[in-house]
């Protein structure tokens, strides 16, 4: 098995397990001046619950400053990221 293939290895943890739910989690760190033309450092967080669940795909950050985004969870991942109020990253 490849750790690369989602589905797969969240087949096997729900029936090893016996878990109702399991999600991948990638998490990305980025850079990023907010409005006000200060750097902020974003952690995001992209939970994949594999290609059997709807919807697959969640999309949060947390900005070094303590400020928080999400969005609508979505089947399309290049959609639930577009989604995601970034704008709150700048208030």
């Amino acid at each position: 098995m490849d750790i690369r293939d989602t589905s797969e290895v969240i087949e096997l943890l729900d029936r090893v397990a016996e878990a109702d739910e399991t999600w991948r989690v990638e998490t990305f760190r980025m850079h990023r001046r907010n409005k006000a033309g200060d750097h902020q450092d974003v952690t995001v967080e992209i939970l994949d619950r594999g290609p059997t669940f709807s919807p697959r795909y969640s999309v949060s950050a947390d900005s070094s400053d303590g400020k928080k985004c999400s969005g609508n969870s979505g089947d399309d991942l290049t959609q639930t990221i577009s989604l995601v109020h970034w704008y709150q990253l700048d208030r």
